[in-house]
């Protein structure tokens, strides 16, 4: 499906191809040649939905320009995060999660994140995963905000552990521009096609982006021993596509209206799931289609209103070979006992899920006068299963998984409908009597879930206060609370589980009713900035209440098996994380950029127990040198250092293992105005280091070794 999505978006991408208007490098290159002081004046919004520049926002935020993000050529939200103060990424189960402050998700969906596209929630619909990958590349963004903290006092259920969002941008005069960038690279194979068309005219403006790529797995061993068994290999294939297509009216009675669609999808084997065997047979496939209209219009002077209506279809799907039933007790010996080979699959096991969400949005923004701002909106959350031909779970007693006519499929009915109402207030105040002045913000959300079976109501308040010591120094400091409810994912999965054990004989009781995770954070910062100088340092203390993650259920069965399906739980401590963040960029001269941030995290689960897998440390650095002159190439030299890691010493014998230093290297050379070529290798110096998995010991992973893309730009 996706090759002829890419095949009917090339063919539309040629046709503004050959009716675009050139831009030159110079044009391209403006962005990169600001001022700290002029870039720290680019407006955001993700910390208030008002335009502000970083250092008045009342929150924690690193931005990145489409040309910051181009020069570094990461196109990811994991590769960005990973070089964000405060921020990294970690790899579960094949797929990449995010951290925060030494918080995290507890398992592989990567649920504790908000992804905003121009102001649309992108979230898969069933367990809220923020897709961070290359299911959307970030070609098409002119800025990526990421926001350190709680916000759910603006964003709701999901804006727990940070918000992230991805902001495009209209052409400033009309004509048309189209950007490509064609890739192939030596890991495993990958190849990448990127394209993104803006087209501007008197009666609106269009954007239409896509993406498709491609990486074999590698099939690299697992696990920290040098054995190199074949039942151990880390399937790490992505196959991925990304369509964004949107159009605003910006004339006659149906001004401010956008009709958009973002459809996501990424197919790939399962990495190192679960436990010590793996299989390529073992596959997964995330979709997400979100069509949506918009609309967005000044009333008045005063008022503002924005508001967006979407529908969200998200796939979940699944094949794995049942290894639990040939060998119900997975240890150490079945590794050992067949060492010249994979262990024999004898049957598949697999599951498609599909869920819809349809989500209403609406606020009244109000300038009341130059000092006061005040936000009012309500937002209506509907999700379910779709059953029958839709969702469904088969099984198989051979494990050919190509041969559908093996399979035994089970439907669905689908799930209850679960319900969010929510409504928020914020009010902003300049207080011109204090210094150089100072902004209060204060803002309250309360969302009520309704379900047959759950239901919560959870107030999330925030207060804000940015004091302008001078013009060149701010000071914050900020408090907030956020959620997540528990959803369509935890609470039909507990119930299922309920009657898997009643059914088996065992006792469901332990099962738990689940209730809404919380977080309470409080931070503090300073910020600087002139025209050689941007400075910012931040401190930080969060705990996490009640946090809700997946787990195992251990109970016998009638027949006296021991079996343990995953259910989902509350934490039965709180998870305190407490640190620190400096971040620091540098222009000496014109031509050079610097940039290097450091931070601290010391995360605990009931102020004794290391909270594990999390860096303690992080370094990054770079710079950046953009040549002036007749070829205005450039080059970005990045590093990234993580100190050690903690983990669970009963698996390790140690409470503490090493990190790793990675160094990337980006080349953009011009061969005309309108094409240059751009080298990027990664790992430059080859490091070998075996990051810690969520599967335990035996699934460590080695560090992707030293690796090129070759890349090829059009820009007309």
């Amino acid at each position: 499906m996706h090759y002829k999505y890419s095949v009917a978006l090339l063919l539309l991408f040629i046709s503004f191809f050959l009716n675009a208007q050139s831009i030159t490098n110079e044009e391209v290159d403006t962005l990169f040649q600001l001022s700290l002081e002029e870039l720290m004046n680019i407006k955001i919004t993700v910390a208030s939905q008002n335009e502000e520049r970083i250092s008045d926002a009342p929150g924690m935020i690193t931005a990145y320009t489409h040309d910051e993000i181009s020069k570094t050529g990461y196109y990811t939200i994991s590769d960005l995060s990973d070089i964000t103060s405060g921020y990294s990424s970690y790899t579960a189960y094949g797929e990449k999660t995010l951290e925060t402050r030494g918080q995290k998700a507890g398992s592989w969906n990567n649920s504790k994140h908000l992804l905003l596209v121009d102001g649309i929630p992108i979230n898969h619909v069933r367990a809220y995963s923020a897709p961070v990958e290359m299911q959307i590349p970030l070609f098409f963004a002119d800025r990526v905000e990421f926001l350190k903290g709680p916000g759910s006092a603006l964003y709701g259920v999901s804006a727990f552990y940070g918000v992230i969002n991805v902001a495009t941008s209209p052409l400033e005069e009309k004509g048309t521009t189209v950007k490509s960038k064609l890739s192939m690279g030596t890991w495993n194979s990958e190849k990448r096609i990127m394209a993104s068309v803006k087209d501007k005219k008197d009666g609106g403006y269009s954007q239409i982006s896509f993406a498709v790529y491609e990486r074999d797995f590698g099939a690299q061993y697992l696990g920290p021993d040098s054995s190199h068994n074949d039942n151990r290999r880390n399937y790490d294939n992505d196959n991925s596509t990304f369509i964004n297509l949107s159009h605003t009216i910006t004339k006659f009675e149906l001004n401010g209206f956008s009709l958009g669609t973002k459809d996501m999808r990424k197919n790939s084997h399962m990495g190192d799931f679960w436990g010590p065997v793996t299989s390529p047979n073992n596959d997964i496939t995330w979709e997400e289609i979100i069509p949506y209209v918009k609309y967005q219009n000044r009333i008045n002077s005063i008022h503002q209103f924005k508001s967006f209506i979407k529908y969200n279809q998200s796939l979940e799907k699944s094949t794995y070979g049942a290894y639990w039933e040939s060998y119900p007790i997975l240890n150490d010996s079945i590794i050992t006992s067949n060492p010249s080979g994979p262990i024999p699959i004898n049957s598949t096991n697999g599951y498609s899920y599909t869920y819809f969400n349809i989500e209403s949005h609406a606020e009244l923004n109000s300038s009341i006068n130059e000092k006061l701002n005040w936000i009012n909106g309500l937002n209506y959350d509907i999700r379910s299963e779709l059953g029958g031909s839709k969702s469904y779970t088969y099984t198989s007693s051979s494990p050919d998984t190509t041969n559908k006519n093996t399979y035994t499929y089970t439907p669905h009915q689908g799930t209850e409908y679960f319900n969010t109402f929510s409504y928020y207030s914020q009010l902003q105040y300049q207080i011109p009597s204090l210094l150089e002045g100072a902004t209060l913000t204060a803002g309250m959300r309360l969302d009520a879930g309704v379900a047959t079976s759950n239901s919560y109501f959870q107030p999330s308040p925030r207060i804000a206060f940015v004091q302008h010591i001078t013009q060149k120094f701010n000071a914050k400091i900020l408090y907030g609370q956020a959620l997540r409810a528990p959803g369509i994912k935890e609470i039909p999965t507990n119930k299922a589980i309920r009657e898997e054990v009643k059914n088996n004989g065992g006792n469901p009781d332990g099962i738990k009713d689940i209730k809404a995770e919380k977080i309470r954070s409080i931070e503090a910062g300073l910020t600087f900035t002139d025209k050689k100088v941007m400075l910012s340092v931040a401190t930080f203390h969060n705990i996490t209440i009640d946090a809700l993650d997946g787990a195992k259920y251990l109970y016998t069965s009638s027949s006296g098996q021991e079996l343990d399906p995953n259910i989902f739980v509350n934490s039965n401590g709180d998870i305190k994380s407490t640190g620190f963040e400096f971040d620091i960029q540098i222009i000496p001269i014109k031509q050079i950029r610097l940039f290097a941030n450091y931070s601290f995290a010391n995360a605990r689960i009931n102020d004794t127990t290391s909270f594990i897998k999390v860096p303690t440390h992080k370094i990054n650095g770079g710079i950046g040198y953009q040549h002036i002159g007749s070829v205005a190439w450039s080059v970005n030299l990045i590093m990234q250092y993580r100190h050690q890691y903690k983990v669970d010493a009963t698996q390790y014998g140690v409470d503490k293992i090493p990190g790793y230093t990675n160094v990337d290297l980006n080349t953009i050379v011009p061969i005309t105005d309108n094409i240059s070529i751009e080298v990027q290798v990664r790992n430059i110096f080859d490091y070998q280091f075996r990051q810690p998995a969520e599967g335990g010991y035996l699934s460590d992973m080695l560090y992707p070794g030293r690796r090129a893309l070759f890349s090829l730009d059009f820009n007309f």
